[in-house]
């Protein structure tokens, strides 16, 4: 019996102890999961007064038969969405500004004549003005320059002088070079690009090959006979002009260990302004040109691509025979030929008529695909014929134009308005006063309502640089 007795004890001991931790454990709260974030579970709701006589075996809920097949519907599209949580403003973007330079060490400085150094300064800090239209790479390959790298432009002459400074800032600049994150851009000055084209060739694997056949790049950057060089950070701002190549490895280096930078640079002053007035002048050209009747033509153009009524390829030249074009607010004629096409100098005395006729209103280029070799070989063969020009030649010896244009034969005319569209295309002989008329008339009308003038026919060089400007 008292064996029994202490059995039924530690049984009833077991079972006080198991009670009592579970009623200890049901008052801790254990952080749970309730809509999206860890928080203390919702109140349970309260329970029902005990029933005098509960059933022992309480029977199952009942359930509706229907339900038990019903497939999971699915939630409804036309009930409201949950609000999306607003993201967080962002920042607004930092606006452009002039970059802060430093000063070069004196060892790094190259030896230029003040007027070229004061020529360059305008470029510190600032955004390097992208190549203009006349700007062409020696393969032909794209004219833009490359973006997120660090550019050294250096300046060259090559057909006056070997451009050796290419060999020496490849090899200055070392494994900073070869690693591709530097790029050394040579940018041939406009003088005797045929020449100095054969040169360069040989030294593509130094430099990416640029020509400016125009100058308009040349004279908006600052660089003139004098090679000298702008070296360019990661963001496209100019940060040091005229180093030597010991110099330009030594800033290379200090730029290359720079942060990224979250500030763009901003434009020049000077060409922001340019660029306001420009953009004004072509929205007032553009509604000149709504109000002004150009004449249309439908006759088949079967010597080139039909661009009438398009906007006309840039009107660009390697090399010009004695002084540029004159095409500010004029019609422009563009007559393609080359020397040995008999046609072609049969058109001759017709062109200059047209030049005569219309005087400042008019715009006479004729374009040649030939270099200046084979140009003055065929014009001294035919000198009686060349000799009569009264017009602007230029020689388009890399087909820019001519590609284009798609030209299929000679002669071929072209005829743009000073929007820059093409009016009409054909063969000389058939662009008579019926033609030009209209479209002379018709460009006056739309040049006066946009607010621009009319070109005085005569070209004037800069005080420095190699562009022309209407005087």
């Amino acid at each position: 019996m008292q064996q029994r007795s202490n059995r039924s004890g530690v049984c009833l001991g077991v079972a006080f102890l198991l009670t009592l931790t579970a009623a200890t454990t049901a008052a801790v709260a254990v952080p749970q999961q309730h809509g999206g974030g860890y928080g203390p579970p919702p109140a349970a709701p309260p329970a029902p007064p005990p029933s005098e006589n509960p059933p022992a075996n309480p029977p199952p809920a009942e359930t509706d038969p229907a339900d038990l097949d019903a497939p999971e519907e699915p939630n409804d599209p036309a009930a409201p969405a949950a609000p999306a949580t607003p993201a967080a403003p962002t920042a607004p973007a930092a606006p452009p500004a002039r970059v802060d330079c430093a000063a070069p060490e004196k060892a790094w400085v190259a030896k230029l004549a003040a007027d070229d150094r004061t020529a360059l300064e305008p470029n510190l800090g600032y955004l390097l003005p992208p190549p203009t239209d006349g700007v062409r790479a020696l393969d032909n390959s794209s004219a833009a320059l490359p973006t997120g790298k660090i550019i050294v432009l250096q300046s060259v002459d090559a057909a006056a002088t070997a451009p050796t400074v290419l060999d020496k800032l490849a090899t200055a600049l070392g494994e900073l070079h070869t690693s591709g994150d530097v790029v050394i851009v040579a940018l041939q000055v406009p003088n005797k690009l045929d020449a100095a084209e054969k040169k360069l060739a040989k030294f593509q694997s130094k430099a990416t090959i640029m020509l400016d056949t125009d100058g308009v790049w040349c004279d908006t950057i600052g660089l003139y006979k004098k090679p000298a060089n702008l070296i360019i950070d990661r963001g496209g701002a100019v940060r040091y002009i005229g180093l030597t190549d010991k110099g330009v490895a030594e800033a290379v280096k200090l730029l290359a260990a720079e942060p990224a930078r979250t500030t763009p640079p901003a434009m020049r002053p000077d060409l922001a302004k340019a660029k306001s007035e420009a953009d004004a002048n072509t929205a007032g050209a553009a509604d000149a040109t709504k109000t002004a009747q150009f004449p249309t033509y439908t006759t088949p153009v079967t010597n080139a691509i039909d661009l009438r009524g398009k906007q006309a390829p840039t009107l660009s030249v390697d090399t010009w025979i004695a002084k540029p074009a004159d095409t500010k607010g004029k019609v422009i004629v563009v007559d393609f030929f080359f020397t040995g096409c008999p046609p072609c100098r049969a058109a001759i005395p017709h062109m200059n008529e047209l030049a005569a006729h219309y005087g400042d209103q008019v715009a006479v280029v004729g374009v040649s695909f030939e270099n200046k070799s084979t140009y003055d070989t065929g014009r001294n063969r035919f000198r009686t014929d060349f000799d009569k020009v009264k017009y602007a030649i230029g020689l388009d010896t890399s087909r820019t134009m001519i590609n284009a244009f798609g030209v299929r034969s000679y002669p071929c005319i072209a005829v743009i308005s000073a929007d820059n569209v093409v009016r009409w295309q054909g063969h000389p002989n058939s662009l008579d006063a019926q033609v030009m008329d209209p479209i002379v008339a018709a460009n006056k009308a739309m040049v006066a309502a946009s607010g621009g003038g009319k070109g005085k026919g005569s070209t004037k060089k800069s005080q420095r640089g190699w562009a022309t400007s209407p005087s």
